[in-house]
């Protein structure tokens, strides 16, 4: 059975005010550290008796900030993960850097390692946009980036985008940073609408009252209006925050929205195999420890129950440009038909087929839809989200 391989790195210079992911500072002693646990973790895992005989699919390298590795590290875990898995059939090598954080040496590197496809993380052309986001680099950084890239040998790279900032900085330089990835022509292009995580520097200042975002009706705006840009040039909108040129989607990422078995190596990495979910300790050092020692610390997600099975199948599903088969909707027949009739009817679905495939303006309002589907489920006759 195939399957898909993460790997966290989870180093970074600065930790971004927005940023929630398990991340530490770079350094000799820590990348040593990491490299050395992370191949005995896939030294333990290539042993597993049901993942041995899987072949690999797609590797993607993110974090944290794998750019950051250096020259070494990233052959010595290249060549650990081929010496461990069966890398025979991949179709897809993803490795995420940072603007100015991913000098033309390093990407060489990269290249060289196997890498097929670069994701950076550009989030703003704008420098006032930067300095709120907290990003190191700056606007020039994210072209060289791209042409560093291409030097390199890179011709599949996905450039991130963020909207749905406060309103000191208004949609005038969400427009612009449309713009100017389209100029720019990437393969693929994400886009995300900035949320306050409990956990980051923003979520405390949110909390103190010191930070909020823009109104719905912004995010709306901001997101239909750079959904019809990116489609009017050429990009297929194949799941609710990506854009790609057609045959350029993430294979990787597709995999994950299918519900397909992956597994996560790293400190905080996350795993889904055959319906089990797990994740690794979001510690280096007990991470570490731990692998060097046999026995992965991991916490195993007892939310894995069918009640949020259900809820998963509703968001990958129809996050996709794949959609949702109806039958594999849950609840009272007559009511779920009506609810489907009336989401076409509001124009959030599209019409005549068995699969409900949401519109732009249907994956604004993703979380009501499932949570009325989920209602649903329960025989709760209830309204949809027009």
């Amino acid at each position: 059975m195939p399957f898909s391989l993460y790997v966290h790195v989870p180093f970074c210079t600065r930790t971004c005010p927005y940023c929630d992911f398990y991340q530490v500072p770079p350094g000799e002693t820590r990348e040593a550290r990491f490299v050395s646990a992370l191949l005995a973790e896939a030294g333990l895992a290539s042993w597993d008796t049901v993942l041995s005989p899987a072949v690999v699919e797609t590797l993607y390298w993110g974090g944290g900030t794998p750019s950051l590795l250096s020259a070494e590290a990233v052959r010595t875990l290249a060549g650990g993960l081929a010496a461990a898995f069966d890398l025979s059939d991949l179709r897809e090598f993803t490795v995420e850097a940072n603007p100015g954080e991913a000098p033309p040496h390093t990407l060489s590197s990269l290249r060289s390692a196997g890498a097929t496809r670069l994701s950076l993380g550009c989030q703003s052309f704008q420098p006032e946009r930067l300095g709120f986001l907290g990003r190191l680099h700056t606007p020039a950084d994210s072209r060289a980036g791209l042409a560093n890239a291409r030097q390199a040998g890179f011709d599949n790279v996905s450039l991130d985008l963020i909207f749905n900032l406060p309103a000191e900085l208004p949609s005038a330089g969400w427009r612009a940073d449309v713009r100017e990835v389209i100029a720019l022509a990437p393969e693929h292009v994400s886009v995300y609408g900035l949320t306050l995580e409990p956990r980051t520097a923003f979520g405390h200042r949110a909390a103190r009252g010191e930070l909020t975002l823009p109104q719905p009706e912004t995010y709306a705006d901001e997101y239909l209006w750079a959904a019809s840009q990116l489609e009017g040039a050429g990009y297929l909108h194949y799941e609710t925050s990506s854009f790609a040129r057609p045959g350029r989607e993430s294979i990787h990422n597709r995999r994950y929205w299918s519900g397909e078995s992956y597994l996560g190596l790293g400190p905080g990495a996350h795993s889904l195999w055959d319906g089990t979910r797990w994740a690794n300790v979001a510690s280096l050092e007990r991470w570490a420890v731990s692998v060097l020692a046999g026995h992965p610390e991991r916490d195993v997600d007892v939310s894995s129950d069918p009640s949020s099975g259900y809820a998963e199948t509703l968001y990958l599903g129809l996050r996709s440009v794949g959609g949702l088969e109806a039958s594999r909707l849950r609840g009272d027949p007559v009511a779920l038909e009506r609810f489907t009739h009336d989401l076409r009817g509001a124009a959030l679905a599209r019409a005549g087929s068995d699969l409900i495939v949401l519109t732009d303006e249907g994956h604004l309002v993703l979380d009501e839809i499932v949570a009325r589907l989920m209602d649903l489920e329960t025989r709760v006759l209830v309204r949809p989200a027009v």
